[in-house]
């Protein structure tokens, strides 16, 4: 079974974008747009790691929300994003910055993956 991963961003160019490249890596990767949509799908199957966009409403408590599920969080953001509340970054496994390339991408999703069971 290849390991599942959550990409949850409201530009469908990035998260297709995402989902292309961590498939054609033999990862499992799926999207959803919205906060809500990203907690209904990992109670269907549950995530190792999840790629947030920063700038998501709902983003903050969803990714303590998933940290809480044991869930590793990437933070999508882009350079110069100043988090509100704070809560995004001290939950997050890390912090990815926009521009940035498949390269980096995958480095970041399979360091998380190595710190999970």
């Amino acid at each position: 079974m290849r390991t599942r991963v959550l990409v949850v961003d409201d530009n469908a160019q990035f998260r297709d974008l995402f989902v292309s490249v961590l498939n054609a890596d033999g990862l499992h990767a799926c999207a959803v747009s919205t906060a809500r949509a990203a907690l209904e799908r990992h109670a269907l199957c549950r995530h190792r790691v999840a790629l947030v966009d920063c700038r998501l409403e709902g983003a903050a408590e969803l990714s303590a929300d998933l940290h809480g599920r044991a869930v590793l969080v990437i933070s999508v953001c882009h350079r110069g994003w100043k988090p509100a509340t704070g809560v995004v970054p001290e939950v997050a496994f890390m912090a990815l910055l926009h521009p940035f390339g498949r390269r980096e991408l995958l480095a970041a999703v399979h360091s998380a993956l190595a710190c999970t069971p």
